[in-house]
């Protein structure tokens, strides 16, 4: 077989696939029809997450694709650079091959009570509507923060939540429908913070009036809850490039 030389200046033309193109040929997302106009439809039935790798992978579980801002930025997808480019990232997905770099800013708190002594119960969440640059147009209704805050304050309908069970040998049955507007405020705390950013000021302007902003919470006041939930923005975040060249 001979195989062609290819000038780095006139590579062949890319066929555009978008995030596909970065699935093996045999993987569900390039056997499903990919439409960000069309979302997913909701799961309908209980399952377990026995691989937690995998159940992160965009190219088993193409509804992924719809629910986060490193994914929605691009769209249908990128196309794939013609030189290579090393990236150095803080994480990365399956779908990148980003060089993980190790990066360590943490702080130990300086008022952080025992557990016991943490009075609320509730789940706390506070951050800003970062995920990627909000345009008009874009999908940042997707965005994984978007839909955290959307989740937690909304009080029409109800969830099935299961219930406790009187001893080990029972069973646990049926869940049982629960108002959310009983339930989301006894359980959960989650807002933003300031006002609406990275965004353009016709859709900041949408975002502060369908979510609540609440002021930045000191130490002291994020202390008190037992739990608190940390949300990601973009999966990866390009710090450094450099082009390799090869003589």
């Amino acid at each position: 077989m001979i195989v062609p030389d290819i000038s780095i200046n006139q590579t062949p033309p890319v066929k555009h696939l978008g995030w596909p193109s970065a699935c093996p040929p045999e993987s569900p997302l390039r056997h499903t029809t990919f439409n960000l106009n069309v979302p997913p439809s909701p799961q309908s039935t209980k399952t377990f997450i026995f691989d937690h790798f995998k159940a992160m992978d965009p190219c088993l579980h193409p509804s992924l694709l719809h629910q986060h801002g490193q994914f929605l930025r691009h769209n249908h997808g990128p196309i794939p650079n013609q030189v290579l480019i090393p990236m150095f990232a803080y994480c990365s997905t399956s779908m990148h091959y980003n060089i993980i770099s190790a990066f360590n800013s943490a702080q130990p708190p300086v008022i952080n009570p025992d557990f016991a002594e943490r009075l609320d119960e509730r789940l706390l969440w506070r951050g800003t509507t970062t995920g990627m640059n909000i345009t008009e147009g874009s999908r940042w209704r997707g965005l994984q923060r978007m839909r955290l805050v959307k989740w937690a304050n909304e009080r029409n309908g109800t969830v099935s939540v299961l219930q406790p069970r009187k001893s080990r040998n029972e069973r646990v049955g049926p869940g049982k429908p629960t108002r959310k507007a009983r339930l989301n405020p006894a359980m959960l705390d989650m807002t933003f913070v300031n006002k609406a950013h990275q965004c353009v000021s016709a859709v900041c302007e949408t975002i502060d009036e369908e979510f609540e902003f609440r002021r930045y919470q000191d130490q002291a006041a994020a202390a008190n809850y037992k739990y608190i939930l940390d949300v990601s923005t973009p999966l990866y975040f390009k710090f450094l490039q450099f082009v390799l060249i090869t003589f």
